[in-house]
């Protein structure tokens, strides 16, 4: 075998491996380890699924149980004051004006919470001594309803006047206004049914004459923000003509269609709304009749059962050119056209200013009333007609045209929309019920459920590769599903059809079964979507499998929840097995006593031992995973992973003891391996079955999910292949590292091996660029460079690329397509790279990737001359190409970046086929239906990004705590005199301002500017572990590679 092979031989060191794939009767002490391979398509584990299904009714149950109970109280409470027998006063301060010193963390709310008391927040209009007494009872109900359930969030009661009073009591920073009237979980639940509203508002010379603009405007924002998504909206500003949001890509729909009032169209017609100006005169008749054509443009809901109430909102100084229109003719128009719409359209009429006329007073008034209406079309609902005099108290005078349309009869809960909550909790829904007593309207009251505890056991099924589980309502809207971000990860809201992410014809039928309450199974060929890696730099793929679909409506609620499952999974069982630790420590090593403590990469670390960080997929219930690390919790890990025993634990699963214990074996081979040991930065292990094994030991960030990570996936994907990653920020805090990984499959499943998890070693990324140009002397020449490319194209290394090494965190991977134009071109017009796409349903996005096809050629020639040579690196996903440089080609990549990817992606301006830069556009979307526009053979979708990790450390004070620690190991950094052999040690980084190498400096995370660089010798006490210097890689020619790696033509 020739030189370069044995350095790569060298490099990837992944004889760990060997030992995981394939145990030897004795690699866990004699004992012998008994497999049960199960497929899981039975219809009895298919039930045991839905234990999920019971759970989340009974969680929602008790929540509407503890809504009533806030609601009885409310009515008790207003009985014994209405009736002078006397309440309990409770002493609820402004929530802006308690002190700071009465709360504490709450990783329940993820904010600052006093859990004794309430507080309140006040409308502009609010009067203490109007309102019916806040009291000790209602307060000791919240308390106790978070006590019987524990995940209950915010409990709140908003009332008619204008105070809104929240449990527990949260610190607010100033005393701003605040109305509860004005929210939409305030007007969902005393209008449930969804609205179709059409603000028709002046925009005349006289509006803006008199100063009424900023009121007709905040008038309109007000309408607006009482909306919520079920509800659709239509805006028209006029004059003497009538006009609406022309729109754009997408939007075109503005003009002359309602759109539903999802945040996005709420800030798109706002943003509209700003930009008008008043000038003219106003008429009455255009506008009129544009608004009502939106009625009949728009029809009704498709797949929507419900009427919808449709409403005219319309506000004007009462001004208006008599000459063009006149009283009578303008009742004629509002009867001609609301009998057209069998009289369904309601009309609330505002007067803006103080000097309106009692001739305009009266028009407004008669065609709120609607008073010429043609009777034998139907029956009208009368309007209202409200004077608006000044700002003051705007919100709740603007907010309350929905009075006339409470349909509510107080019996049944209201479950809202979905939104984001403001102090974290991601995306929650509100459980609200009106305060109704003798037949007066005396409030909303609410508790907010997160949907994230919802469906968290549901998002921990795991299963393998492929199944998967979803939740739905009974108006197709996403819940829950793989293919979008976790509610906790919402940014904006996205409210999703099902069918988007369900689209083979047998999915839409078993949706449409769930629409409707069902409960079933069904098996079918469908396609199935998986990351391929990191979804933005490597894309997706798609499978056919078999899948078998088991639904269940949740009773008592409007949701549905479906498991999919495949035979090509399995569920492993290890039976009979004492499977255990014989040392665990678990990663929070500020909470671990009795080892040896060190510093590594400015992180309190050990040498000694691996540590454990667990995933929620290790434990019962994501609710215990959420808990707090605390000497406590760590514990009771560590009693049970190392009890002998063999039991079921309260909290976590059996299979991830025995899974953890089986990874132990891992610490004594990456201990006493010293090959290569300077250059790599960490070892570790992780599977699915809830836990990730890492060496040298540190503490891990809370959410990091190995599964979630592009490595991961890439690993997955390329099944026996070793897998090398470009160039990233690494999450554990050690820079810009490269991976290298592989699969460890399950030994007894040889015709259909089953991947167990992925074990990784990360390296400072300079190394592959000092084997590469030590192996390839003329990398270094002036007419040659080299480079390493993986199967998406994206560059492991390049001899030309800045890999922003020192200081800059927006590490990024070069493409192909954006270094050597002249390859990429060639690459993509023989078919080997070939460019696919998929849809991010959270930005609205398509994003085009490319993807190396096998079959890759040796070399190719541009005008007779040699240009470049190109192979792969055998039993890799790597490929290494040499070319001459001068030849002047260029790929179409635009110069500018596209928002919210966290890596440099374009804006496509190239057709497919062409070469171009991986790229991002608008995908195709109808802003208005909510809908987008692919059909079933359209895009796939992208699988969404994991969330951002974030290098602030969960052990506080943890720089103050290793300061007198020593290194973990001798690092003889200032011994090296050049960058190229400084930077490919683990540990020394070369400070190119000062040209000195120093260990633990120049770092990518952040300093202190108090830290200081140690440019002095790195010697330390004999704790300290020497390292091996770094091999020196033997030299070949470019010649010697045919006999070296796998050729493909």
């Amino acid at each position: 075998m020739a030189h370069w092979t044995r350095l790569l031989t060298l490099f990837f060191i992944m004889t760990a491996f060997c030992h995981v794939c394939h145990p030897s009767p004795g690699w866990i002490d004699g004992i012998k380890l008994k497999t049960i391979i199960q497929t899981f398509v039975d219809e009895s584990l298919g039930a045991s699924e839905f234990q999920y299904v019971q759970e989340i009714g009974t969680y929602l149950n008790n929540t509407f149980m503890a809504v009533e109970r806030i609601k009885l109280v409310l009515e008790d409470d207003y009985r014994k004051y209405k009736y002078k027998k006397g309440i309990s006063r409770n002493d609820s301060r402004q929530c802006c004006l308690t002190k700071d010193n009465d709360y504490v963390y709450s990783n329940e709310f993820m904010t600052k919470i006093n859990a004794k008391e309430m507080c309140i927040r006040l409308s502009t209009d609010a009067q203490d001594d109007s309102l019916l007494p806040i009291s000790d009872q209602l307060r000791d109900v919240m308390k106790k309803n978070r006590n019987e359930e524990r995940a209950i969030k915010w409990q709140y009661y908003g009332t008619e006047d204008g105070i809104f009073v929240k449990y527990p009591r949260q610190k607010d920073n100033k005393c701003d206004v605040y109305d509860p009237r004005y929210r939409p979980w305030y007007a969902e639940t005393v209008a449930s049914r969804p609205k179709d509203i059409l603000i028709v508002f002046d925009r005349s010379g006289s509006i803006n004459k008199k100063g009424l603009m900023p009121i007709v405007k905040k008038s309109t924002l007000a309408l607006i923000e009482t909306l919520n998504p079920d509800d659709r909206i239509g805006m028209v500003a006029f004059n003497s003509e009538a006009n609406s949001p022309p729109g754009e890509r997408g939007r075109t729909c503005y003009y002359n269609k309602l759109a539903f009032a999802t945040p996005d169209n709420k800030d798109y017609l706002t943003r509209w709304l700003n930009t008008i100006v008043g000038r003219g005169t106003s008429t009455y008749g255009p506008a009129l009749e544009k608004a009502f054509s939106f009625f009949k443009d728009s029809g009704d809901v498709q797949n929507d059962p419900r009427s919808r109430r449709r409403v005219i909102v319309f506000l004007s100084d009462g001004v208006q050119d008599w000459a063009a229109s006149d009283d009578g003719g303008i009742l004629r128009l509002i009867r001609e056209k609301n009998a057209e719409l069998n009289n369904t359209v309601l009309i609330t009429t505002y007067g803006i200013g103080k000097d309106m006329s009692a001739i305009s007073r009266d028009v407004l008034r008669n065609m709120s009333l609607q008073t010429s209406a043609d009777l034998s079309k139907g029956p009208i609902t009368p309007g209202e007609f409200i004077r608006i005099q000044s700002a003051d108290n705007l919100r709740s005078t603007i907010g309350s045209y929905y009075n006339t349309l409470n349909d509510f009869s107080g019996s049944q809960p209201v479950i809202s929309a979905s939104h984001v909550d403001f102090t974290g909790l991601g995306l929650i829904a509100s459980i609200c019920l009106p305060i109704y007593p003798e037949s007066r309207l005396l409030g909303v009251t609410c508790i907010d459920i997160s949907l994230m505890d919802i469906v968290s056991d549901v998002i921990s099924l795991h299963r393998g590769l492929n199944s998967y589980a979803f939740m739905t309502d009974y108006k197709s809207r996403t819940i829950f599903h793989p293919l979008m971000p976790r509610p906790l990860n919402y940014g904006t809201v996205i409210y999703l059809d099902i069918n988007n992410l369900e689209r083979d014809p047998e999915e839409k039928e078993v949706v449409d079964l769930m629409k409707r309450s069902t409960s079933g199974t069904k098996t079918f060929t469908k396609e199935f979507v998986k990351p391929r890696g990191n979804t933005t730099t490597d894309g997706v793929r798609t499978v056919r499998l078999t899948a078998k679909y088991f639904w269940k409506h949740i009773e008592g609620t409007p949701f549905s929840l479906a498991v999919v499952t495949t035979d090509s999974d399995v569920n492993i069982n290890i039976q009979d097995v004492q499977l255990y630790s014989n040392r665990f420590i678990y990663h929070r090593l500020d909470l671990v006593t009795g080892i040896k403590k060190c510093k590594s990469h400015g992180r309190l670390s050990t040498k000694e031992h691996s540590v454990v960080k667990l995933t929620d997929a290790a434990f019962k219930r994501k609710l215990f995973y959420n808990e707090p690390d605390t000497q406590e919790t760590v514990n009771i890990y560590t009693v049970y992973l190392e009890d002998k025993a063999l039991y079921e634990h309260d909290r976590l699963k059996l299979i991830a003891k025995q899974m953890i214990a089986i990874s132990e074996k891992l610490e004594n081979i990456w201990i006493n391996q010293r090959e290569l040991d300077d250059t790599i930065v960490w070892r570790y292990y992780g599977d699915y079955y809830g836990h990730i094994r890492v060496y040298p030991g540190l503490t891990l960030p809370k959410n990091y999910d190995h599964t979630q990570r592009g490595f991961f996936w890439k690993t997955v994907n390329n099944k026996d292949l070793i897998t090398i990653t470009p160039p990233y920020l690494d999450a554990f805090g050690a820079g810009v590292v490269t991976t290298v990984a592989r699969p460890i499959y399950l030994e007894s499943r040889v015709d259909n091996p089953f991947i167990l998890g992925v074990a990784a070693l990360d390296i400072k990324t300079n190394y592959i660029k000092y084997i590469v140009e030590e192996a390839f002397k003329s990398c270094l020449d002036e007419d040659k460079s080299c480079f390493v490319m993986d199967s998406s194209g994206y560059l492991v290394y390049h001899s030309e690329g800045d890999y922003n090494i020192h200081g800059n965190r927006e590490v990024y991977s070069y493409h192909i397509t954006e270094m050597e134009a002249a390859v990429s071109m060639y690459l993509i017009h023989q078919g080997y790279l070939v460019s696919e796409s998929c849809i991010d349903f959270g930005y609205k996005k398509e994003l085009f990737t490319w993807r190396q096809r096998d079959g890759l050629f040796v070399s190719s020639s541009y005008d007779k001359s040699p240009y470049f040579d190109m192979v792969k690196v055998s039993g890799t996903n790597v490929y290494l190409g040499i070319k001459k440089k001068g030849l002047k080609v260029k790929c179409e990549c635009p110069d500018r970046d596209a928002p919210d990817y966290g890596i440099k992606m374009y804006q496509c301006e190239i057709k497919p086929g062409q070469c171009g830069c991986p790229c991002v556009e608008e995908a195709e979307y109808d802003h208005c239906k909510n809908q987008f526009l692919l059909g079933m053979y359209g895009p796939s979708a992208c699988v969404p990004q994991p969330p951002s990790i974030g290098f602030k450390s969960p052990i506080p004070n943890e720089q103050t705590i290793i300061k007198s620690l020593p290194f973990c190991y001798n690092y003889n950094c200032s011994a090296k005199l050049m960058a190229s052999t400084c930077e490919v040690l683990e540990m020394c980084s070369w400070c190119r301002d000062v040209g000195l190498c120093v260990k633990d400096g120049c770092p990518i995370r952040e300093t202190s500017s108090n830290d200081s660089i140690d440019c002095s010798d790195d010697s330390h006490t004999e704790q300290q572990t020497p390292r091996n210097e770094l091999p020196q890689p033997d030299v070949i020619e470019l010649g010697d590679l045919s006999s070296d790696y796998e050729i493909i033509r």
